[in-house]
């Protein structure tokens, strides 16, 4: 569950950077990103030697892309990194998410969206403190990429669950967690995204940013609580 959820949160930050407009925002930036993914996946390498005293290959791999895409941020290869990095992230993310099923790998799959384009959105809203004069095409871009990612997230939760989840009464525990998946997951992220939305279209960087702090531990509970959901056969 943590390995699906971990993977899933570092793979997204790196999908989530195809989504900026080349040359708009400061190649800082990405670099940036691209070691928050690093970490996270060295956190995961480090909870699994701890646990079982083995390394994930496919997570190895994916951290050391993360942090060839770091080192090649500001160069002419910074776009092969990228896709370097976004490749062995997707092979990591199939190598834990086998045996969830179709619609349970489309699910994870969707999990990583939008946990990296929360993320990243958020971290791009503090960028106009760092870059003056950027435009705001690229928080605009990132918004409603959050914004249709929540939304199939969404259509999806919605078409599994009628098909998963058992007709008989839930048990209380389980009844916690699909709630925490649907208000704090998808309700309410969604909502405030389209906060967000209306405070990008008249240019207030500072009240989208602090909106999006919270959409971000919003997202971050919900998905957890998916990955939950994910291993005990309910991939909402």
């Amino acid at each position: 569950m943590l390995a699906v959820f971990l993977a899933a949160l570092a793979v997204g930050i790196l999908w989530a950077l195809w989504l900026l407009p080349q040359g708009e925002v400061r190649p800082d930036y990405a670099a940036w990103m691209g070691v928050t993914a690093f970490v996270v996946l060295m956190f995961l390498l480090g909870s699994q030697w701890m646990e079982s005293r083995t390394l994930d290959p496919g997570v190895a791999a994916a951290a050391a892309g993360a942090l060839a895409f770091r080192a090649l941020t500001g160069t002419r290869l910074a776009s092969v990194g990228l896709a370097l990095a976004s490749l062995l992230g997707a092979a990591c993310l199939a190598r834990l998410a086998a045996g969830a099923g179709p619609w349970g790998s489309v699910s994870v799959i969707l999990s990583a969206l939008v946990l990296g384009t929360a993320l990243d959105a958020m971290v791009l809203g503090h960028w106009y403190l760092v870059q003056h004069g950027l435009s705001f095409r690229p928080l605009q871009r990132m918004t409603l990429a959050l914004l249709a990612v929540l939304g199939a997230r969404l259509l999806l939760a919605a078409g599994l669950g009628a098909l998963s989840l058992p007709r008989g009464a839930l048990s209380h525990w389980l009844l916690l967690v699909i709630l925490l998946r649907a208000l704090l997951g998808l309700v309410g992220p969604l909502g405030l995204g389209w906060m967000v939305w209306e405070c990008v279209k008249i240019k207030s960087n500072t009240s989208a940013t602090g909106i999006l702090y919270v959409v971000c531990v919003f997202v971050l509970v919900g998905e957890f609580s998916a990955a939950y959901l994910l291993k005990s056969g309910h991939p909402l």
